[in-house]
């Protein structure tokens, strides 16, 4: 994998199921670190201090489906069920793997509309033990 990918050219598959169905506007997939800070500093009443080094290496993955995708329907009862998501995210252009996660869940459900036309439902994951590049 040579560091640059085509979002367009994105494979990413849960338990074993190719989803289907993704988003084409802006933003549509995004893996970024829950907590991006590498130290965190405390001040006492005295003025003491101190530094703790964060080693957090749990992940966000934001996917946005369009409405009418049968993935929303799977990642509601993946969510409802508290179940473990399987997560291989893959460049088709080079078949380079972006990205492996044995324990994701279902962390923000979409808000669900109903109306004349489908709006884009936006799911977030939690991968505790991802491994992987970065998107955002």
């Amino acid at each position: 994998m040579n560091g640059i990918w085509d979002p367009k050219k994105l494979n990413v598959n849960c338990n074993g199921r190719d989803v289907s169905g993704l988003s084409q506007a802006d933003g549509f997939f995004k893996i970024e670190p829950v907590t991006k800070e590498y130290i965190l500093s405390q001040v006492g009443i005295k003025g003491d201090w101190n530094i703790s080094e964060v080693y957090d290496g749990r992940v966000k993955l934001t996917i946005v489906l369009m409405g009418d995708s049968p993935e929303n329907e799977f990642f509601f009862a993946m969510g409802e069920g508290r179940l473990p998501c399987v997560f291989t995210m893959k460049d088709k252009s080079d078949g380079g793997m972006l990205g492996f996660s044995a324990q994701g869940r279902v962390w923000e459900r979409p808000n669900i509309e109903r109306g004349k036309d489908y709006k884009d439902r936006t799911w977030v994951f939690l991968l505790p033990d991802y491994k992987g590049v970065l998107t955002a």
